[in-house]
């Protein structure tokens, strides 16, 4: 009996320190968008719903996503996990985005938002689209040595994390590659799980080539996107 409330016990500290720790950690970026004429009680509801669902039904395998209503009141709404990432993570990341985002995006006013965390991304709409107009970019502020070899090693990541994202089931991929004798180039590359492959390809084109423009000669950066997101640093991540 001792050890069965022990358990339970610590289970539940632990369970309370990660709430405790995203909550207290604002989401890197979120955007709410298409703004609504009038209040929609089931739209309200329908969305509520479908964001309980996805707290629940992602964490197992890292995405879920769902549809829920007809006309003005449905929600189409995504959850996806920063792979690799533990099932406790997720649901906490998720459960904590959830509430900000309805928080954040009110249904007085949008029927649209996307929020981001570090482990995790939530979005919802009332229309079905591949998202190429929300996105975010942020460079490290160090820039590079070695430039012009830097960015030969770097593009030679993209290509091949592009290439193993849009063949990989999850639609992820994760490496790194040398510059020099002690440097190294680390990238995370992963799209949302609606794509199709192809649809995955053409997102991490199109994103990879704006953050090299973006972070030019810096030793990192990100972008973060409704379809996809992506990483490169000089140190693991």
């Amino acid at each position: 009996m001792w050890f069965f409330n022990f358990t339970n016990s610590f289970y539940l500290l632990s369970l309370a320190f990660l709430l405790q720790t995203v909550s207290g950690v604002d989401p890197i970026k979120h955007f709410c968008f298409d703004h609504k004429i009038s209040f929609n009680k089931g739209f309200e509801y329908n969305l509520d719903k479908m964001i309980n669902s996805l707290s629940s039904d992602a964490p197992a395998t890292g995405f879920a996503e769902g549809e829920l209503g007809q006309n003005s009141e449905k929600v189409i709404a995504f959850a996806l996990c920063t792979a690799p990432l533990k099932s406790q993570q997720c649901q906490t990341c998720l459960e904590v985005g959830g509430r900000e985002i309805r928080s954040r995006c009110s249904t007085l006013e949008y029927k649209g938002g996307v929020i981001w965390y570090d482990d995790c991304m939530l979005k919802y709409a009332n229309q079905k689209s591949t998202d190429y107009l929300h996105s975010f970019f942020q460079c490290n502020p160090d820039t590079v040595k070695h430039p012009i070899r830097f960015r030969e090693r770097k593009q030679k990541l993209f290509r091949r994390l592009i290439k193993e994202a849009q063949e990989s089931p999850d639609l992820y991929a994760a490496g790194d590659i040398n510059v020099g004798r002690s440097e190294r180039i680390y990238g995370l590359f992963q799209c949302t799980r609606n794509l199709s492959r192809f649809e995955c390809k053409v997102c991490l084109q199109n994103y990879s080539r704006k953050l090299r423009f973006a972070c030019h000669k810096k030793v990192g950066g990100s972008v973060l996107s409704g379809s996809c997101n992506m990483r490169f640093e000089v140190y693991p991540f």
